[in-house]
């Protein structure tokens, strides 16, 4: 459920902007968005990131081209 929010959250702006009923309240929204401070982007991103699961490096053993073990 936490990454169809997100995902609605970062694409409702872009789909609302489509839908006249709801252009109104996305233009507003852009403005209160263009209208943020830089570490409140930094944020988003860092919670979208960590929610998706970008930030993860996975370990998988193995063997590199070179025959050492990594």
């Amino acid at each position: 459920m936490g990454r169809g929010l997100l995902v609605a959250f970062w694409f409702y702006p872009a789909v609302a902007n489509y839908v006249p009923v709801l252009r109104e309240s996305a233009s507003e929204g852009f403005q209160l968005l263009t209208a943020s401070p830089e570490w409140y982007w930094q944020l988003l991103i860092g919670i979208t990131l960590t929610v998706l699961g970008l930030g993860k490096k996975q370990y998988r053993g193995g063997v590199n081209g070179n025959g050492d073990r990594v």
